[in-house]
């Protein structure tokens, strides 16, 4: 897999109304453009991402009680041997090394119809109940990544938001 030197840059959309009409719908990175879901924005700089990630977090929550859900998109750096992630075995590896005994269960991992054909897919929650991360590979021509989905399980807004991400996925 070759790394590339990744630029993430933002398609404006804007409405004859001028620049207050302007609103972010695309995000684009070094092979790959995600959308941007209404009332989401890119996260600059109040999270620490390794190089060539990006993220979208919601801008307001859904509910006080909620968390502040985001959708990031991170590399997948060559493993020995290579990851595949139409391999049910290996996702089930993934889940696992994610999961944290008396923190983090596995509820599920699958092999999907993912934005860019079959792959692995992993869902885990928190003991305490309030974070769930839906973590999703993505093989691009080039490279591949993982895009996760956290959020609160009962922010169903933000588990719609997650999926049009996921299914808006373009590479190029």
């Amino acid at each position: 897999m070759t790394t590339h030197r990744s630029i993430v840059a933002v398609a404006l959309v804007c409405s004859a109304a001028g620049s207050a009409g302007c609103n972010p719908k695309v995000a684009k990175g070094d092979g790959y453009s995600i959308p941007i879901p209404a009332g989401w924005k890119i996260s600059h700089g109040d999270v620490q991402l390794p190089p060539h990630a990006l993220a979208l977090r919601q801008k307001n929550r859904a509910n006080k009680d909620f968390m502040i859900a985001s959708v990031v998109f991170v590399p997948v750096t060559p493993t020995t041997p290579p990851f595949d992630p139409t391999s049910v075995s290996m996702c089930k590896q993934v889940g696992e090394a994610e999961a944290k005994p008396g923190s983090v269960t596995v509820q599920s991992t699958a092999i999907i119809d993912g934005p860019t054909g079959k792959t692995c897919q992993t869902d885990l929650l928190t003991s305490a109940g309030k974070q769930a991360s839906l973590a999703t590979f993505v093989k691009l021509p080039a490279s591949m990544w993982v895009v996760t989905c956290n959020r609160d399980p009962r922010d169903q807004e933000a588990a719609k938001a997650c999926e049009e991400v996921l299914q808006g996925i373009k590479a190029g």
